[in-house]
């Protein structure tokens, strides 16, 4: 958009601004946009005629055609930034309605000043509502909870009952139960038990759903991160593409398939991979910055003992920080409208690793546990016979706000080198360890 095009918008020009909208729709735009014709001061029929071309015809009209019904568009504002635009409409109608609020009060000022004045700032108050993104009106007089019921609905039919995101575990999964919006759900284990490959896990049992999944690790860069994706969502599809082959660049015993995963996966292209570089780390600023951009359902981070907060103090305590930063990314997830998963470690005092962690051995402070809606805790594990197998792992779960805990351990099959982590439904060990 160039500055004279931006200089143009900016002025009182509602004919301009609307034309802007219209010519810049898309479906996804149009399905989100809460505005209808009765708010637009000039085009508001072009508006109503799109929305029934759409449900109609289920796309948007070319701007040639909206032109031939309504030559008094200015198509020459195609190509302006969506959410600039946006923003322009927007406080352009707050600033007419607020003007018709006061020129509509004058006569009411002038016979009773006091009532008047009384009046006006009452229906100034509702006009802020209205507006005021951080708000939510209960009694808003639309009909978009049903809306949102209806939506809700659909996702829970098409996702075989469950509500929210799938998980791993099919104790969740048998009452119906996924990872949902704001849900902080925290993982931690000692170190070297697994947590990156069980994040890896959630995150391609979430992405092969159809949710838009963003990973962030400190630790790993995008290729290591990429390759572990491959091999457990391979898995997951039929294929078998080793850990160790990938990652130690031997050669491909099945080029064709890897080549053949690679270009159809539509399902693993719902999983970014992102590192975020810079001589200060990730910070929890630089991941909001992340989820603005991409907009995901589902945000997993690895190594939340190593994200930093921007506003943190160089003479506050660890368990401050930790704390602090739990609280943030629980406050993220409700911002967001959004399910986040973190993990982090064990502290020193924590030193079975047959034993899951207790709750209050999360590394660096509580502030996890208080903070999360989910709280999961990880170790090695024996087999039947007593004997330490590497390829089983113990999951406990610790914590789930609004529902019984999980009874008992879980136990995963753990060959991640293959990407099989999946849990096994009625294992019990013989062991007395």
């Amino acid at each position: 958009m160039t500055e004279q095009y931006r200089k143009e918008l900016q002025a009182p020009n509602y004919p301009r601004v609307e034309s802007a909208i219209l010519c810049n729709l898309t479906t996804e735009r149009l399905n989100a946009f809460s505005y209808g014709a009765a708010h637009f001061s000039t085009h508001g029929d072009a508006l109503t005629w799109v929305r029934e071309y759409a449900d109609k015809y289920h796309k948007i009209p070319t701007i040639q055609e909206m032109y031939d019904v309504f030559p008094t568009i200015e198509t020459n504002t195609t190509g302006f930034d969506w959410d600039y635009i946006e923003d322009l409409f927007r406080n352009q109608l707050l600033y007419r309605t607020v003007r018709e609020i006061i020129d509509h009060s004058g006569g009411a000022l002038l016979t009773d000043p006091q009532k008047g004045l009384v009046d006006l700032m009452g229906q100034l108050s509702n006009v802020e509502l209205e507006f005021d993104d951080d708000i939510s009106t209960y009694d808003d007089g639309t009909l978009s909870r049903l809306e949102e019921y209806k939506a809700d609905r659909e996702k829970l039919l098409a996702n075989k009952g469950i509500m929210g995101i799938p998980t791993p575990f099919h104790a969740l999964q048998t009452i119906g139960s996924g990872w949902k919006p704001g849900e902080l759900i925290g993982i931690f284990a000692r170190s070297g038990i697994g947590k990156t490959w069980f994040c890896t896990e959630i995150a391609a049992t979430s992405a092969l759903s159809g949710t838009k999944t963003l990973f962030v690790t400190p630790e790993l860069t995008t290729k290591q991160l990429s390759a572990r994706l491959d091999t457990v969502l391979g898995h997951k599809l039929g294929y078998q593409f080793p850990h160790s082959t990938l990652s130690n660049l031997q050669p491909l015993d099945n080029e064709a398939e890897y080549i053949e995963f690679l270009q159809n996966n539509n399902a693993k292209k719902q999983s970014i991979c992102h590192s975020i570089s810079g001589e200060d780390g990730i910070t929890i600023q630089s991941i909001k910055r992340l989820i603005r951009r991409y907009k995901p359902e589902f945000v997993i981070v690895d190594g939340i003992y190593l994200i930093r907060s921007q506003t943190s103090r160089s003479n506050q305590h660890t368990w401050e920080k930790s704390y602090e930063l739990a609280n943030e990314f629980k406050t993220l997830a409700t911002q967001e409208n959004i399910s986040i998963c973190v993990s982090t470690q064990a502290n020193r005092e924590s030193q079975d690793e047959f034993e899951p962690p207790h709750a209050n051995t999360v590394a660096f402070g509580d502030g996890l546990l208080s903070a999360a809606d989910y709280l999961f805790s990880m170790a090695k594990t024996y087999d039947r016979n007593g004997d330490y197998d590497e390829k089983l792992r113990k999951i406990r779960c610790l914590k789930i706000r609004d529902g019984a805990l999980i009874q008992g351990d879980m136990t995963f099959t753990w060959d991640v080198n293959n990407g099989v982590i999946e849990e096994l439904r009625g294992y019990v060990s013989e062991s007395e360890y």
